[in-house]
């Protein structure tokens, strides 16, 4: 059996109800077995199959959301430096982007303290009320 094969085997077992399975081929012989959480698979050559659960450290994410519908921008004009930058450290009521609704300029202040974790809005585009502009940590 190829190892294709044996991954398709291996799929099309854990989409079924059964809780065994046991294949045999001239010299070759496997056998599948579910227990709740995880798929062991034996094989007259060793071959196992082990998921390891990933355990992550708890990170609070925030987010700082656009106020109202219109354009956002990074920057006071095209040639000026951008508002923020990834990985810097922001602090309430600091001034984070410019969102231009009917042809107004409202700068857009934090309502968290954290650092810039990811910048989600384009500058220059379509922003949506309560669409995520800023990841904090």
């Amino acid at each position: 059996m190829k190892k294709e094969e044996l991954k398709e085997l291996i799929n099309e077992f854990e989409s079924t109800t059964l809780s065994r399975l046991t294949i045999e081929e001239k010299d070759f012989k496997v056998t599948l077995e579910k227990n709740n959480s995880y798929t062991p698979v034996t094989t007259s050559q060793v071959v196992t199959q082990t998921t390891m659960p990933v355990i992550e450290a708890p990170v609070s994410v925030k987010s700082i959301k656009a106020p109202l519908v219109g354009t956002f921008y990074l920057t006071r004009s095209p040639e000026s430096k951008p508002l923020v930058t990834v990985g810097q450290h922001i602090k309430v009521g600091d001034v984070v982007g410019i969102i231009e609704a009917m042809k107004v300029m409202n700068e857009i202040q934090a309502d968290k303290e954290g650092i810039v974790k990811a910048i989600l809005a384009p500058s220059g585009k379509l922003v949506e009320y309560d669409q995520p502009l800023l990841e904090l940590e």
